[in-house]
């Protein structure tokens, strides 16, 4: 009630400190969603909100709000339309993101001049991309992936193959129906030897949409959430993939069959061609944050309006007046906005140093542990949001169920949490161990008048506990 009551500029200035950026595009992108196809109506079918789902991404695409050169150039501006998109669908946001960036960025990041035409074919769609990393019995330890990417001599290609059941690319986003080129990650082998993971610009699709050469489309089929994204799972036989269809930025094969890389080992290679899901981290925390933008409004206006028993006893006392209701509803609000000012502190920090090659490691630890704290608190939130407006929130109609649906993904998208949470813990160790960084440190004196403290209220006690419970831990 205090936010309905609120100026109309206070309300901008608010909404205008948590975008954070961008601003003039974001009311472009609001006034895009006035257009009929961005309208919440219902659709019966599977095939009708893949279909509706493509339909908004050619729209959104001939926008031209975004592009997949900002990645190189202005990557805020690609975070933002994926926070945006995600007011309309989850889904959406998601294609968004394949086309743009894992098929996009990778191109445009690992590609050479030689690829610089496929890269235009994007913003467009007139390719339409995805990005097969994933296979069946390779989810995390995707360094050890199976398929293979021979390079033939006589052919002067790389035959594709997928040795094992196991080795199926899976959980494909935009693969099942649309997309016709795929960036496909594979174990280049040269002469015998395997030289690590590289990617590959694979043709999946015919110009009349059937399945190339020794490709294997199935469908996944329903999902939990994400029902517009049409997910693949691929199979490979003895496909011929041209030779500059390489991803040749850091290594290539020449026409006598010589491997060269400006990377000296297999790990190191998987990490350059792997490295567009820093990015993409960044833009699963910035579809979970939208997400709960959405289900905090709806659960706490409904929670403004609804009414329940008062002290006459009658119903005429808004629901939020119960403590149960808002010690629910208000701290999870809080932590939202406190979590969207650190996913801003981090676009900031991509947008400066995204290209400097000696902050990356910075980033991607950045990326590692605000993806995970994102969608986890969002997966909380929408529950508790759903669970707050009764049998009214499990209604589709009312749009929370499907955001505690689709929140669940993104646990796992772009990286599974507690696995990204390990390797940040991992690494960090690492640093303490080697000298690069180093515990804070208490003396004995300020540990003993903590423990004499009646109250933590204030911000230096609170960092001097947490900087003793980390002492702790290790």
């Amino acid at each position: 009630q205090l936010f309905s009551k609120m100026k109309s500029s206070l309300k901008t200035d608010l909404q205008n400190f948590l975008d954070n950026d961008v601003i003039e595009t974001r009311e472009k992108w609001r006034q895009l969603f006035q257009e009929d196809l961005f309208a919440d109506l219902p659709c019966d079918t599977l095939t009708e909100k893949r279909d509706r789902n493509f339909l908004r991404l050619k729209r959104a695409s001939e926008s031209r709000l975004a592009s997949v050169y900002d990645l190189r150039e202005n990557p805020i501006n690609l975070f933002a339309a994926h926070e945006m998109l995600g007011y309309i669908d989850s889904s959406l946001a998601i294609s968004f993101s394949v086309q743009y960036n894992l098929y996009g960025g990778t191109l445009l990041s690992l590609g050479t001049d030689k690829h610089i035409p496929h890269v235009q074919r994007v913003d467009d769609m007139s390719d339409v991309g995805c990005f097969a990393l994933t296979e069946i019995g390779y989810g995390s330890n995707t360094i050890e992936l199976e398929t293979t990417a021979t390079y033939n001599l006589e052919q002067n290609c790389f035959l594709l193959n997928s040795p094992s059941p196991k080795s199926h690319k899976y959980l494909i986003s935009n693969g099942a129906r649309r997309a016709n080129m795929a960036v496909v990650f594979a174990q280049l082998v040269v002469d015998g030897k395997k030289e690590g993971v590289h990617a590959f610009l694979v043709a999946i699709r015919t110009a009349d949409g059937r399945a190339s050469d020794g490709v294997t489309i199935g469908d996944v089929g329903e999902k939990q959430g994400y029902l517009g994204v049409d997910n693949a799972r691929f199979c490979f036989k003895d496909v011929c993939v041209p030779v500059e269809n390489l991803l040749d930025a850091f290594s290539s094969v020449d026409g006598n069959g010589s491997f060269s890389s400006t990377v000296s080992s297999r790990r190191g290679r998987f990490l350059k061609v792997a490295q567009r899901l820093l990015s993409g981290r960044i833009c699963v925390a910035a579809l979970a944050l939208t997400q709960m933008k959405v289900t905090h409004t709806i659960a706490l206006k409904y929670a403004s309006q609804r009414l329940g028993v008062g002290p006459t006893g009658k119903s005429d006392t808004p629901i939020l007046d119960y403590s149960v209701i808002r010690n629910s509803l208000i701290p999870i609000l809080a932590r939202t906005v406190y979590l969207n000012l650190g996913y801003n502190s981090l676009k900031n920090e991509f947008q400066t140093h995204h290209q400097d090659e000696t902050k990356l490691t910075k980033l991607d630890r950045l990326c590692c542990l605000v993806k995970p704290l994102l969608t986890e608190h969002c997966i909380q939130a929408t529950a508790i949001c759903r669970e707050r407006c009764g049998g009214h929130g499990y209604v589709a109609a009312n749009q929370i169920a499907k955001h505690v649906a689709d929140s669940h993904a993104a646990a796992t998208g772009e990286g599974d949490n507690i696995v990204l949470i390990q390797k940040t813990a991992k690494d960090f160790l690492g640093d303490l161990k080697t000298g690069a960084d180093v515990l804070p440190e208490l003396s004995s004196e300020r540990i003993s008048e903590l423990a004499r403290r009646d109250s933590v209220l204030s911000l230096e006690i609170i960092r001097d506990l947490l900087s003793l419970r980390e002492i702790d831990l290790v």
